[in-house]
């Protein structure tokens, strides 16, 4: 299913702009804040774009920072993300 930005109103699109840059922040407060903001405008298209913010450009980032953790096999778990990576220790 595809969505055009135009049909998410321009205020809707400017609290999706700022729910993305809370969570790039990590700003817990401002997102809840935002996201109760967006709750009554929340419509399938909104939603979507708000999908499609979050993901843009997951691929190019690196994965997030975690402990080092033994996967199966002995193997060393050294990234989590989409997938897990492991590396044979």
């Amino acid at each position: 299913m595809e969505t055009h930005h135009s049909t998410v109103p321009a205020s809707v699109r400017e609290t999706i702009d700022g729910i993305v840059a809370a969570v790039r922040t990590g700003d817990d407060a401002r997102i809840r804040a935002l996201i109760e903001r967006l709750t009554p405008d929340a419509d399938v298209p909104a939603l979507l774009l708000l999908h499609g913010r979050l993901n843009e450009d997951l691929t190019g980032r690196p994965a997030p920072a975690c402990d080092t953790d033994q996967g199966a096999g002995g193997d060393q778990v050294v990234g989590v993300d989409a997938t897990l990576r492991t590396q044979a220790s």
